[in-house]
C-alpha cells in the first residue's frame, strides 16, 4: 500500500492473484497485477481491476509504487516471469518491469523492462545444502523527491558470473523510460549480499540496506553469520563510498526454515530529512519458541560512517559470464505468496 502525497486521503493498494487451471492447482495461468484506490482515507475503495495484464502462463509480482511528489505520476515496478506452459517448469524469461500513470491510476502505460533479473538462491556458501529464503527476484523501487529519478535494487549475479548474489541498482533519469546499467551496492564482493531495500533523503542521498556474510569462516557449518548494513551514495547512487553496520551479527541459521531460513523477503528503509529510518529483522537464542524480532534504526548521514574498503573485484559487470538461471524459486514449485 502507498499513500499518495499530492492527492490527500488517497492511498493505493496492489497485489498479484494467481489463476491456476481447476485440475492443476500449483499450475499457472496467468498472474496480474490487481490495483484497488481510496480517496477517503481508507473508508471506501474502488472496485479492484487489472493494472498488468500477464500472458498466458505470465505473473507479475513483487509489486511496489513509488510517486513522484512533483508531478502525481505513478510508477509500479514489479517481477514479470514468464513460463513455458502451465506446468511451470520450465522459464522463458524473468525480469524487472515498470508502468506509469499520470492519471492517479486511470490509465497506466506499456510495460518497460528495467533490467534482467540474474539472481540465483541464496545458500550457506560452506553447505549449499542450507537455503535461505531472501529477496532474490524481487524489485525495490524509491524516487528522489527533488528531481523524479528513480531507483530499483534487486539481488543479481551479473558481477559474479552468475555464481552468487550482490546487491545491484539501477537508475532512469527519464521517468522510467529507460533505465542505467547496474552497478555494484555492497561493500565486501566476495560474499552474497541479499534482500536490500533503498530510499532517497530529501538531499538526494541514495541509502540502501542488505545482508551479508561477510563474517562467515571457511569451514564453519554450524552457523551463519549474517550482517545487517545501511550503506549511502550522494545524489546519482553510483558512489556508494560510506557504510554503518546496523546491528551486531546474527546466526540466520536461526530463523524459522519455511521454504528456507526466513528473516523476510522484504524489510523496510525510508526517510525524513536527512535521516534514514530502517525495519529489519534479525535472530536469537534466548527464546527458542521466538527466534526473530524487528528492530528499527534511525541513521543520520554522513558523519561518523566508515570509509567502504576498497574494491576486490571489477564493478563492471560481466554480461557475457551471465549464466542462464535455472533455479528460480517458482519453477517446478507450488505457486506462493512472496511474502
Amino acid at each position: 500500500m502507498t499513500a499518495d502525497p499530492v492527492r490527500p486521503g488517497t492511498p493505493y493498494q496492489l497485489w498479484d492473484r494467481l489463476e491456476a487451471p481447476p485440475d492443476n492447482p500449483n499450475g499457472l495461468l496467468t498472474g496480474p497485477t490487481w490495483m484497488s484506490v481510496t480517496h477517503d482515507a481508507g473508508r471506501t475503495w474502488s472496485r479492484p481491476r487489472v493494472i498488468v495484464h500477464t500472458a498466458p502462463f505470465e505473473l507479475a509480482i513483487g509489486n511496489v509504487m513509488v510517486i513522484d511528489r512533483r508531478t502525481g505520476t505513478l510508477y509500479v515496478v514489479y517481477t514479470a516471469i514468464q513460463f513455458t506452459d502451465v506446468t511451470t517448469t520450465n522459464l522463458s524469461f524473468a525480469r524487472y518491469e515498470v508502468v506509469r500513470s499520470r492519471d492517479g491510476g486511470q490509465t497506466w502505460s506499456a510495460p518497460v523492462v528495467v533490467a534482467p533479473d540474474t539472481s540465483v538462491n541464496d545458500v550457506d556458501p560452506n553447505d549449499p545444502s542450507k537455503v535461505l529464503r531472501t529477496g532474490a527476484g524481487l524489485p525495490e523501487p524509491a524516487i528522489d523527491p527533488r528531481t523524479g529519478v528513480l531507483y530499483v535494487v534487486y539481488e543479481g549475479t551479473d558481477f559474479t558470473g552468475g555464481a552468487y548474489n550482490q546487491v545491484q541498482l539501477v537508475r532512469s533519469d527519464d521517468g522510467g523510460r529507460t533505465w542505467s546499467s547496474p552497478v555494484r551496492v555492497n561493500a565486501d564482493p566476495s560474499t552474497p549480499a541479499f534482500t536490500p531495500m533503498v530510499a532517497v533523503t530529501e538531499r538526494g542521498d541514495v541509502g540502501v540496506s542488505y545482508y551479508d556474510l561477510r563474517t562467515l569462516r571457511a569451514g564453519n557449518t554450524t552457523t551463519l553469520p549474517t550482517s545487517t548494513w545501511l550503506t549511502i551514495s550522494p545524489r546519482g547512487g553510483r558512489h556508494f563510498t560510506r557504510e554503518r553496520q546496523l546491528a551486531p551479527v546474527f546466526d540466520s541459521l536461526q530463523a524459522p526454515n519455511a521454504g528456507g531460513y526466513f528473516l523476510g523477503d522484504y524489510q523496510g528503509l525510508t526517510t525524513f530529512d536527512d535521516a534514514f529510518r530502517a525495519l529489519f529483522v534479525t535472530t536469537h537464542s534466548a527464546q527458542p519458541a521466538n527466534r526473530t524480532d524487528v528492530y528499527f534504526a534511525q541513521v543520520r548521514t554522513p558523519t561518523g560512517w566508515r570509509a567502504v574498503p576498497a574494491p576486490v573485484a571489477s564493478v563492471q559487470p560481466n554480461r557475457a559470464t551471465i549464466k542462464p538461471n535455472a533455479s528460480r524459486p517458482l519453477a517446478g514449485q507450488p505457486l506462493r505468496a512472496h511474502r
